[in-house]
């Protein structure tokens, strides 16, 4: 039996956490089900840096606050060290960007809240399409 990996330790706190079934996260991701339960279990140590991104943005609610970066992800698969995932110039602005959520009122961050959702999904269909 395989230990998991920090990857899938994660991906399936993340899942977990949103209440999702692998089979919901397989679908969004367009993998088979056996595939995300393969990555948890550690069967799968290093899936594609496309899956990856596709993961974080299905694992990540903006609303309930449960953000998952990519570069979270690929320091788990082993792709990138901390320091090499977080030298990315944009990479602390993020955090920092949800820090700054925190001082809008519940109507302002629900503005913005929509504003993602739909830019999200937008991506989304672009992938798709």
């Amino acid at each position: 039996m395989m230990k998991p990996t920090a990857l899938g330790t994660l991906v399936k706190q993340r899942r977990v956490e949103l209440g999702l079934p692998q089979s919901a996260l397989a679908r969004a991701c367009c993998v088979n089900p056996s595939y995300i339960a393969q990555l948890e279990r550690g069967h799968i140590r290093l899936p594609s840096p496309a899956i990856i991104k596709t993961l974080a943005v299905h694992l990540t609610d903006i609303e309930r606050e449960i953000y998952t970066f990519p570069e979270d992800l690929l320091v788990a698969a082993g792709y990138l060290t901390p320091d090499e995932a977080w030298s990315d110039p944009l990479g602390p602005q993020k955090r920092l960007l949800l820090q700054q959520l925190q001082q809008f009122s519940d109507w302002e961050r629900a503005l913005i809240v929509d504003f993602f959702r739909f830019f999200i999904l937008t991506i989304r269909t672009m992938e798709v399409t």
